[in-house]
Parts: structure tokens; sequence; C-alpha cells
């Protein structure tokens, strides 16, 4: 600071950067007016009027530094100023007769969009809204109890993002500035209106408004940091109704009130009867008010002409006791008339999010254009494709007697039951019966492994194959018999099939147990000697 004090002395160009207040310091402000500034240019004129949406008290002071700085040339510059703001510039920086240059609030390569997005889930839902924007970009909320939770919200969803808000230190605020300021470094920034002051990082793909702004003046002032490279970025609004209340909350900080106002003028009046000029935190505490209402309040009196600052920055009152408290009456009224304002700043920012028509030629019909053109891009000109719709399923086919079963679920199929007392040379009969009437309608192959799962033919051929494979592997004797004499032994007329293991003594436990046997063996791959015997063409060994 020192050194940047040392060269306002010497001679040569010089470009000095500074804050309104130090205008008129007693530090900076002779040699502010030593110098003669060439040009005096003003950034942010919007705050310069109490119409604006950041009105700052500071700023009113600019045109009386002016008058002490020689009169210097004036250049006044704001991205968001409707017409009641630029009037309220010409009069307060005294300008005759200045030139105005008006361009359109919005570049060409902005996609402005607005989503509702209400609920207690609203982070979650911005964490996938945001996943699939591409970064960097930076998400504005309105508290830093909110900056908090989205970040921790967007870390769990594995979307690389950092914070910045004022309760963080110094120090960490600016690592965080310096990681997202790098040209590589693709990661979200979630802060409140504070990050983005002297930002100037072209690539920014996306601005995200995660509470509704206070006015469509700082959502322009804002999502206006996105795409300075001249590529294509998106501007998002979430918005919920419940957001209005926070902003609201917020408005009543920043405006005074009128009894607030009584109360500063009443402090006034009370030190100028003992003849004392009083600082500005001792007007405070007098009053019972914040340091920033009671600085609004002093200026906005010095402003009408009821109150002036000394040399030391302390001040007094310049008329008497009943007549500033009449004025002071006045002033209430209007700053009732600034707060009615700010609601009606909020609620064009409800219409913006609800609007059907082109979100570009809302907002330039709000800065005073006559007749915008459409923009072409916002979601309103280009709604989102609707998705395809879902073919209809069929309903699943129900057999009788069966239950009803869910589409796509797979259940196990069950093995028939066989009939009990069926003896094996029946079903082996029966099945081969069937092969006989439908084996021409068969392939070859499948009729030959049908032929090997019903594991034999007739009873007679392999009576015949036992009979010539040399009575091999005979069961018992009466099977042997059978086997030896080629004479199979029948259950019955329509079988079909031998059947040499009856029981000729009718002992239904015996068959049973040999049924059971014979299932539990290999089957061969000619047919089933039913005699027991075991042939090379025909049934299973003993």
């Amino acid at each position: 600071r020192r050194e940047a004090i040392e060269q306002l002395g010497k001679p040569g160009p010089l470009i000095v950067l500074t804050t309104p207040e130090s205008l008129e310091s007693p530090a900076l402000g002779p040699f502010f007016q030593a110098s003669q500034p060439a040009l005096l240019c003003v950034d942010e004129a919007h705050c310069i009027s109490e119409w604006g949406h950041d009105f700052r008290p500071a700023f009113l002071r600019i045109g009386v530094a002016r008058a002490k700085l020689g009169n210097p040339p004036i250049l006044a510059l704001t991205a968001t100023a409707t017409q009641p703001v630029q009037e309220s510039i010409t009069a307060r920086m005294q300008l005759r007769d200045p030139k105005v240059v008006l361009a359109p609030p919005f570049r060409n390569n902005l996609v402005l969009s607005a989503r509702l997005v209400p609920g207690d889930w609203k982070a979650e839902a911005a964490a996938r809204v945001l996943k699939r924007l591409q970064r960097p970009g930076i998400v504005y909320c309105a508290t830093t109890g909110a900056v908090d939770r989205l970040w921790e919200t967007l870390k769990k969803a594995r979307i690389p993002a950092a914070r910045y808000h004022g309760r963080m230190s110094k120090a960490d605020r600016d690592a965080a500035q310096k990681l997202y300021m790098r040209q590589r470094r693709k990661i979200v920034m979630v802060a409140t209106s504070a990050f983005g002051m002297g930002i100037d990082k072209p690539n920014i793909r996306y601005v995200a408004h995660y509470h509704t702004p206070g006015s469509v003046e700082q959502l322009v002032q804002e999502s206006g940091r996105a795409g300075r490279d001249g590529r294509r970025s998106d501007c998002i609004l979430l918005f919920d109704p419940a957001d209005l209340e926070i902003q609201r909350a917020l408005q009543a900080k920043g405006r005074p009130r009128p009894h607030q106002l009584r109360r500063v003028a009443e402090t006034l009046a009370a030190w100028d009867e003992e003849n004392k000029p009083v600082s500005t935190s001792s007007l405070a505490l007098s009053a019972a008010v914040p340091n920033t209402v009671a600085s609004s309040l002093a200026t906005a009196l010095e402003d009408v002409g009821l109150a002036e600052r000394d040399a030391d920055g302390n001040w007094r009152a310049r008329v008497g006791r009943e007549a500033l408290l009449e004025r002071a009456k006045e002033l209430a009224s209007q700053v009732d008339t600034l707060r009615r304002e700010d609601e009606r700043r909020l609620m064009a920012l409800v219409d913006y999010a609800h609007t059907e028509e082109c979100r570009s030629v809302f907002i330039r019909r709000y800065f005073g254009e006559d007749d915008p053109p459409v923009c072409g891009v916002c979601d309103i000109c280009r709604p989102p494709p609707p998705s395809p719709p879902r073919p209809d399923r069929p309903e699943p086919r129900r057999r009788p007697g069966k239950q009803h079963q869910k589409p796509g679920r797979k259940t196990k199929r069950r093995r028939k039951r066989r009939p009990k007392g069926e003896g094996e040379g029946a079903r082996a009969g029966a099945g081969q019966q069937q092969a006989q009437g439908r084996g021409e309608e068969q392939p070859r192959r499948k009729r030959r492994r049908r032929r090997r799962r019903r594991g034999g033919g007739q009873g007679g051929e392999g009576g015949q194959q036992a009979q010539q494979g040399g009575q091999q592997g005979a069961r018992g004797a009466q099977g042997g018999q059978g086997a030896q004499g080629g004479q199979p032994t029948s259950r019955g007329p329509s079988s079909g099939q031998g059947s040499g293991s009856a029981d000729p003594s009718g002992d239904g436990a015996s068959e049973g147990r040999r049924r059971r046997r014979r299932r539990r063996r290999p089957r061969g791959r000619g047919g089933e000697g039913v005699g027991g015997g075991s042939a090379p063409g025909g049934g299973h060994g003993p």
C-alpha cells in the first residue's frame, strides 16, 4: 500500500484501481486531488442508483469526489441498468447530456433455462442436473450453509467441486480461488455472490443458481460470467418457490426500515444539540442499528441536505431538530417505496421462471428493449425432445390350471410324476407306440434319441437278442429261463414289451424293488432286455 501511494506522486501515466470510499479518505484523497486524473471510470455503476439491485451508499459520494478531482470526464459501466436506473445514474453523477450506449444484456452463446426443483431433495436433484453438464462451472447459493451442504452432496456424487464463502478463512478462500482459476482444472465452484468479482475465467461452461436470486439484474450479472470464450454455455435457474423467503430475509437486512431512519435522525439531532460531531460507529451504537444501516441512512440524509460529513468523517446535522425529524418522515415513505421495489424485482424473477416466451426476449424487454428477437437456443425456443413412448408389453399367456407367472421371472421346470403301479414294460411299450405314430414327422436324430431314452424295444426282440448273446447277465431263475427259451413273458396284451421280471407269486414289493434297481442302472445303447439278461444288442447286465 505504501508503494502504491508513492507511485501516485510520480509523473507519468498511471491507472489506479480503488474503492469509492477511498476517494475522500484522509490518506488517499489529497493524492487524488493533486494528480488531477484524466478519466474517472466507474464500474458496476448500477450501485449508484437507489433503484439498483445492489445499492451502495458509498457510490453516492462519487459525484462529490469528482468535483474535487477537477470534474474529469466520466465513464460509467454496468451490465444491468433499467431505464429508471439509467436516469438515476445520470442525476447522481451530475452528467449533462450523456452519451448512452446500450447493448444486449446477454451474449448469443449463452443458453438460458429454468427448472422447477422443489422439495427437501433439491441438493440431490441439483447434483443429477450438474453431473450431465460440461465443467468448469459455478453454482451460486444464497447462504453459506447451503454452500457447505451442496458441496458435500457434489462430493458424494463424485463431482469435483470446491467452495467459497465469507465464513471461510482468507487462506482457504485464496486456495479455492487459485485452484479454480487454473486453466486445466475443470471443477465446480459452489459459492455465494462474494465469488465472481474480478473473476475472468474464459472457459466457464455453465453458471447455475441453486437459490432464486433477488432480481433479474442479479441473475444477468452473475450468469454473464459464463462463456466468455464465445463457446456455448448454459445459464440455469433451479427455481424453488420456498427460496423467495430467503431472499426476502436478505433484502430486509440490506434495506433500512422506516423506524431505523427515524432513530438515526433523532440520534443525530441529539448529538447536534450538544454541538458534538458523531462518528458512524457511535451513531450506530446510539441508534441501535448496524453500522452499515447507520452509514446508509446518514448518507441518505446528507443527499437531501439534512446532514454533512466533516474532514474526519464524522457527521453533523445541517438543520434544526424539528426540520430534521419532519424531513426524516418524508424519507421514511421513500424507504417503503424502495422495499416495494425490491419485492417487484423479486416477482419479476418469478415471472421469468414461469414464462412461456423466449427467455432472452423476456430479459431484453425487462431492460427496456421494444421488440427484441428470439434467441432460438433457450429451453423455450428449443425444448428438450420428448422421450419415446415405451412399447406395450404383451400380457403373459396363462396356462389352464397354472398360477400366473410374472413376466421375466424364470421358474424351475418340474418333472412329471409317473403314475404308481405302472410297469416299466408298459411305459416303454406306450412310448414305442407313440414314437411309431409320429416317427415320420420327427427328424432322424430325435427319433434315435427317443429310442435311447426309452431304453429298449419290444419284449420279443429283447428275448431274441438275449438268446443270441448266450444268456449273459441273467437276473434270476425265471428271468434266465425266459431268455434261454426265447419266449418273453408279457405283463399284458397292450404293453407290446416282454416282462420276464414279473413276480409269479404276485409279490408287489419285489416288483417295486426290481423297478427301482433298473432305474439306478445306466441304460445301454440298444434295447432293454426285459428278461434280465445282458446281450450285445439288448438289455442290462445283472
